[in-house]
């Protein structure tokens, strides 16, 4: 596993929550950040819905809901009104959103069968927003052809922006998938800014949902479980049974509904797979490690 800042300070919020489990309620970015000394900011992570409502042009999960057609739950005073994400998303950070609403909820439907998913993103640096993105969803039929294809495109436009080719009913080769990526990528609007123009932002797009529909054909029909992993990755799961994206806890001492009071208590052990590779680490309350750290020579 590689350690950055980052996964240090997610290690950090997973054995605090693990060991905090058993005496309930709700555990602060605060109380983390004094815990361990660190600071809060890089604790907290933007909830979905909160990139959502923000709208900006090249967020990821705003291009990824508008091309599965999810849709936007809206809440005030006066009841609950609900939107599909195209409608939602009018401009760059701009929403149907009023004035006294509230993001509340956002709906996702369900993967088919025989659905293929795939996504891609150019950006100058890795970690930065996307100067164009494609998003990739196909529909197959029985005998493998594809019956479907829905591309979204993100950071060409203000807007996640959608292509849809229905009722195509043929199997995907190179030419088709080159036929149908510089085709949906001349229907776009592009903008161009210090980043690249209009015109390199649309050969870009061309260029990505190539690449997106090649993928997503290839893409097994559980793409939940290597969500975010790289492809190497992803083949190495593959034969090795699959990844477990969600860690477990196990706190010895301190099962749910006892006592907690047990020799262990307070002690958590937390085994999760990362890439493909079983991981797993032993921790206390920040306070009893330091307790027991031996003294300085």
């Amino acid at each position: 596993m590689r350690l950055t800042v980052y996964t240090d300070y997610t290690l950090r919020v997973m054995m605090y929550l693990a060991v905090s489990y058993p005496r309930g309620g709700d555990v602060t970015i605060e109380e983390i950040a004094r815990a361990y000394d660190v600071p809060g900011n890089p604790l907290f992570v933007p909830e979905t819905g909160g990139s959502i409502a923000h709208a900006d042009p090249s967020a990821e999960i705003s291009l990824v809901l508008a091309t599965l057609a999810g849709e936007v739950e809206l809440t005030s005073r006066r009841g609950r009104r609900r939107m599909s994400a195209q409608q939602f998303f009018q401009s760059a950070l701009v929403t149907a959103r009023r004035p006294d609403e509230l993001v509340t909820s956002l709906r996702w439907p369900t993967g088919r069968p025989r659905q293929r998913f795939a996504f891609t993103e150019f950006a100058v640096r890795s970690g930065d927003y996307a100067i164009v993105a494609v998003a990739c969803a196909i529909d197959l039929n029985e005998d493998g052809a594809a019956r479907t294809v829905r591309l979204g495109f993100g950071g060409a436009s203000e807007v996640p922006q959608i292509i849809d080719v229905p009722d195509l009913n043929k199997r995907l080769d190179a030419k088709l998938i080159q036929t149908i990526a510089l085709d949906a990528a001349a229907r776009i609007q592009c903008r161009g800014d210090l980043l690249g123009s209009a015109a390199y932002r649309r050969q870009l797009a061309g260029v990505l949902a190539s690449r997106a529909i090649a993928a997503a054909l290839h893409s097994d029909s559980h793409p939940e479980e290597h969500a975010g992993v790289s492809p190497h990755a992803s083949r190495r799961m593959a034969t090795s049974g699959g990844p477990s994206m969600r860690p477990s806890f196990e706190t010895p001492g301190q099962r749910p509904g006892s006592s907690g009071r047990g020799p262990e208590a307070g002690r958590a052990a937390i085994n999760f797979t990362l890439n493909g590779r079983r991981v797993s680490a032993h921790a206390c309350r920040p306070r009893q490690c330091r307790a027991r750290r031996p003294p300085a020579a």
